[in-house]
């Protein structure tokens, strides 16, 4: 059984953003500036959450840099042998 990956279903996105700002359009209606700016804010919200779901997992890709290098310092250190020569080849084989 095969998995399709769950990302870059852009028209999904949009489908969905549109979706949920008409609905809350329909609601407000707004009339000042500030009424128009809340809605913009929500707006933003809304497109930034479905993108996250359906577009590219943004913060996976904002966190890859960090997560790598801590992570793999950290199996490092754990596969390292110890002051008395054993290893953690367990450890080892369940990380990696």
């Amino acid at each position: 059984m095969s998995y399709a990956p769950a990302y870059g279903l852009w028209s999904l996105v949009i489908i969905n953003s549109l979706i949920f700002i008409m609905f809350a359009f329909s609601f407000t209606h707004p009339k000042t500036s500030r009424d128009w700016r809340s809605l913009g804010g929500f707006a933003a919200f809304t497109v930034a959450l479905f993108t996250e779901m359906y577009g590219f997992p943004l913060t996976i890709y904002l966190l890859s840099g960090w997560l790598a290098s801590h992570i793999q310092s950290w199996i490092y250190t754990l596969t390292m042998p110890d002051i008395y020569g054993v290893t953690f080849w367990a450890w080892k084989e369940i990380l990696i």
